[in-house]
């Protein structure tokens, strides 16, 4: 594979910043703001504003406000999203010689491991616990009503063709395998148009647009990597922008708006959603991924938010924040088949420490030797001989980050 462009040097190079531990914490909070996403889903009533209906005023008050916050699910995914485009193009971009021969086995094997692992916890679940729901159920417990088959579960192993109901979970990872077979075409959109960074974010946002009008599902998604990766070559510039914050006469005031503001723009669609129409839905998708990728430049550059980000608590969550994500639908699913029909609301009290414990279980067991694993083959393959490489300019004044 040809280089995208010409070396870096190597004083830039030996500048670069450390990992930001924040955005490790980020992930977790959206791991876990996903779990409870799917242990309210369980409810009927929380289930319903999902399906078109209008929710109980007992909770309109969570469902129609930004405390959705607490509970958006399929806004977390986008943070996911975003989080990968940025962490990814930036450890090609920081790298003065990057191998592709050694990503690409190293990154599926990261990825493709631990899916099949907890393919095999959900199967595991629903022999032991059955999946017979019934009339009580809500209509996202009964859309697992799945039959375990050979088809399904190589459907769920591959993964690029869609995925089953045994963990519908598995539909995020998709999208994240495509995406990391694109990230050559990803780096160089973000190394080449990097000075037009706005127009990049446009066209994203644009095609997001389309996506929702259209139901194509692959614009929907896949623009959010370009999000997070035209973000990769300005990390520098939106630290010194948040230095300049810093030295307003009320920083506080200025970073408490800008955190209120991403979360407003980030549950925007359930806000809106008392708005019929469908061109308010196709704005609000809009609005959604903008105030995504806000939460993760915040995370990068606001004081307070860092802090509580790399709090050991969080940073825990971060580190299981992928094996949280895996094993914890079908975990939701059996803890409400067991659960008698009137005690529904108590899958979230059970699920969420259910969830952890096994997700840190399945981290030592597999998602840690998984990486392991994925190292021994990238460094095997760097030593073995030559491979292709991709270098990167550095910027003029401003080291590359990640």
């Amino acid at each position: 594979m040809q280089s995208v462009s010409r070396p870096v040097d190597q004083a830039n190079a030996a500048r670069l910043p450390r990992r930001d531990r924040s955005l490790d914490g980020l992930r977790g909070l959206a791991a876990m703001v996903v779990v409870i996403h799917h242990s309210l889903l369980v409810i009927p009533a929380f289930a319903a504003p999902y399906d078109g209906i209008r929710a109980a005023p007992s909770i309109a008050w969570l469902t129609y406000s930004p405390l959705h916050v607490v509970w958006a699910g399929r806004e977390a995914v986008y943070v996911f999203f975003i989080l990968s485009g940025l962490v990814l193009t930036a450890s090609v971009m920081k790298s003065p010689a990057f191998s592709w021969v050694a990503y690409y086995p190293s990154r599926l094997l990261r990825l493709y491991l631990p899916v099949w692992a907890s393919i095999g916890v959900a199967v595991l679940l629903m022999t032991f616990v059955p999946r017979e729901f019934g009339v009580g159920d809500s209509s996202w417990v009964r859309g697992h009503d799945e039959i375990v088959t050979g088809p399904s579960v190589l459907r769920d192993a591959v993964l690029v063709t869609g995925t089953s109901g045994i963990n519908s979970a598995l539909w995020s990872l998709r999208w994240e395998v495509i995406f990391s077979v694109l990230l050559p075409l990803v780096v160089l959109v973000a190394v080449k148009f990097q000075h037009l960074w706005h127009v990049v974010v446009a066209a994203s946002l644009l095609a997001v647009a389309a996506g929702t009008a259209l139901n194509v599902t692959a614009l929907q998604f896949l623009p959010l990597f370009f999000v997070g990766a035209i973000m990769a070559p300005h990390l520098e510039r939106l630290r010194r922008l948040g230095a300049l914050i810093d030295l307003l006469k009320r920083p506080a005031l200025t970073w408490a708006g800008l955190f209120v503001g991403a979360v407003f723009l980030t549950t925007s669609y359930w806000t809106l959603s008392l708005i019929s129409g469908r061109g308010i839905f196709r704005l609000a998708a809009v609005l959604e991924v903008v105030g995504a990728g806000l939460l993760v430049a915040l995370a990068i550059v606001m004081p307070t938010l860092k802090r509580a980000l790399e709090s050991r608590l969080v940073l825990f969550l971060g580190g299981i924040s992928f094996s949280l994500y895996l094993v914890h639908e079908p975990i939701v699913v059996a803890i409400s088949e067991l659960l008698p029909a009137g005690s529904k609301a108590w899958t979230l009290m059970l699920a969420v420490p259910v969830s952890l414990a096994v997700a840190y279980a399945f981290f030592k067991a597999v998602e840690g030797p998984s990486h392991k694993l994925s190292r021994r083959v990238h460094d095997f393959l760097i030593a073995s001989g030559p491979a292709s490489r991709v270098t990167q300019p550095a910027q003029k004044g401003t080291p590359h980050a990640g």
